[in-house]
């Protein structure tokens, strides 16, 4: 791996990361930390973070100035870094998604109240981006969230411009994402907003979040949406991310007769919170399938719960919603679960994080109800346009997707020729014989030398080509030990062994590398242990263990 760091008064040269332990490196659900030094860079603007051989996934990057007063940088990725898998890109540049002061961390004597202050940076340096919009701020926090509506800057109106805006969240734990929205009004209803500065009143603690986007009103421009959402980033505390989702609403007629409009609202809901509602046009359904796609940007949700369509309906398609209303209520009193309303305005709704996760969530059990009801608990004041009812639909289902790569971008791959590395433990003298395994077909490596080097022994692929390994097959060859040459006078007994305690197969041609975890197997003369090759986007079979 290496990285180039880009900052606003210099650029760093091409750093390879290198531990200084003998760990082994990215490994799943585990940060590696390396050192690196380098000349003053000033304020970091982006990196450069790429490899030249095994493909890895990689969820962010933190940078850490080692100085006094120094900032530590979040680059937030989510990407592969892999030629077979989704785009086949093996280097990435990432901008800076936030940074925090880290002479502000927060100290044990002081506690937060939720009184923020918050610098807008508004516009482009082109003197576009400027709105005469009041802005919403919604603070989600580890306990709950907290809206402050109505504020307006008249610098806002001007750029490029900054707003000091101050906000009390009030008691809902530790700030983790803040959403600010726009309401259309006035003659420039649409909104850029560059970075947001944060301060917590109570505790002195400091950070900076970078949004560069729009905030639009309407669906004149694909994919438009009315708020944005950035991560509060500190020391210590694992931000969320910011996540594309994308989405498709199977309709269940393209004739929506009871809508007032053609244009709905939706929103998604997962385990930590929810998305802000995104305008979708109903009038760009497929004539084919029933289908409306849909992409919003926003700040994970967590594991995603239901989807939420508002919408305007006309006298008909209150009284068909009122109706609905009444027999869902006569269900839940008797704790009867039903899906209302399969057949009406949607039938399913599937949405996906991103197209490097290998999942999608599908929501197909529909629900009614209404935005008045007692315990709802976000009062929608974005703009007139969102309905004052919505059908909800509830995750049913997750489809687990692949992320390789497309054929259409895949490079040309090479025959494949996988080289078998084994850690074997002290005492063993058994030489195992290795078979690669893939659906229709087994390929039978060969030793390239009995004696081991640092306890590890290679094995290399015969001259056979094997589609894809979906396992490999490890017994033992009885014509030879370890450390000696084949002798008709060897004596195998139950006292011989081989301990496996890691095994690695790459591929010398393609750069593909499969790792086995928690190997730590010992296998005597009449054992045989087939190991399942774990592939990105193939789920694993079972090990098995077989004696003779």
């Amino acid at each position: 791996m290496f990285i180039i760091l880009y900052g606003d008064l210099n650029t760093s040269e091409k750093h390879l990361l290198r531990q200084d332990t003998n760990e082994p490196k990215f490994q799943q659900n585990r940060m590696d930390s390396f050192h690196i030094e380098t000349t003053k860079l000033g304020l970091l603007q982006k990196i450069i973070i790429g490899h030249d051989r095994v493909g890895v996934y990689i969820e962010r990057v933190l940078v850490t100035e080692n100085i006094a007063d120094g900032r530590q940088y979040l680059f937030q990725c989510a990407k592969w870094l892999d030629s077979g898998q989704v785009d086949g890109k093996i280097e990435r540049s990432l901008k800076t998604t936030a940074f925090c002061y880290l002479t502000t961390i927060l100290h044990d004597s002081r506690s937060t109240s939720g009184r923020w202050e918050l610098i807008l940076h508004s516009g482009k340096d082109d003197g576009s981006g400027a709105t005469t919009s009041n802005l919403n701020i919604v603070g989600y926090g580890s306990q709950s969230s907290s809206m402050t509506t109505k504020i307006y800057d008249s610098r806002m109106a001007k750029v490029p411009s900054s707003s000091l805006v101050q906000v009390d969240f009030g008691e809902i734990g530790d700030l983790l994402k803040v959403r600010i929205e726009i309401d259309g009004n006035g003659e420039m209803p649409n909104y850029y907003l560059n970075y947001v500065e944060l301060r917590d009143l109570d505790t002195e603690e400091r950070m900076v979040s970078y949004v560069r986007k729009w905030l639009k009103i309407g669906c004149d421009e694909k994919n438009s949406q009315p708020f944005r959402e950035f991560p509060v980033f500190r020391a210590a505390f694992e931000p969320l991310n910011v996540l594309s989702y994308e989405g498709k609403i199977k309709l269940s007629s393209r004739k929506q007769r009871f809508l007032e409009k053609p244009i709905i609202y939706a929103r998604i809901l997962g385990e930590i919170g929810e998305t802000g509602c995104f305008p979708v046009d109903f009038r760009f359904v497929s004539d084919l399938k029933q289908e409306l796609s849909f992409k919003a940007e926003a700040v994970s949700v967590g594991r995603i719960q239901s989807t939420r369509l508002y919408v305007k309906m006309n006298d008909i398609g209150n009284e068909i919603y009122e109706g609905i209303q009444m027999l869902q209520d006569i269900y839940d009193r008797r704790h009867i679960k039903v899906s209302m309303a399969n057949d009406w305005i949607a039938e399913k709704v599937t949405v996906r994080e991103s197209h490097h996760a290998p999942y999608r969530y599908v929501m197909a059990v529909n629900r009614v109800k209404s935005m008045e009801e007692e315990n709802e608990k976000v009062k929608e004041d974005t703009c007139d346009d969102i309905g004052d009812l919505f059908v909800e639909l509830l995750l049913s289902e997750m489809e687990g997707l692949s992320t390789k790569i497309s054929k259409k971008k895949a490079l040309s791959r090479k025959q494949p020729q996988w080289i078998l590395s084994m850690t074997i433990g002290e005492g063993s003298t058994l030489v195992p014989k290795v078979t690669l395994c893939a659906e229709n077909t087994s390929a039978e490596m060969y030793i390239v030398a009995t004696t081991p080097i640092d306890m590890i022994i290679t094995f290399q692929q015969k001259a056979v080509d094997i589609s894809t390994i979906i396992k490999v097959r490890v017994g033992i060859d009885d014509s030879q030990y370890l450390n000696c040459t084949s002798s008709n006078d060897a004596q195998f007994n139950d006292e011989n062994i081989i301990e496996i305690q890691k095994m690695k197969l790459y591929d010398s041609e393609n750069g593909d590398e499969l790792r086995f975890p928690a190997v730590n197997t010992i296998l005597t003369l009449e054992s045989v242990y087939e190991f399942p090759a774990v592939w990105p986007d193939i789920p694993p079979i079972s090990s098995k263990f077989q004696i003779k």
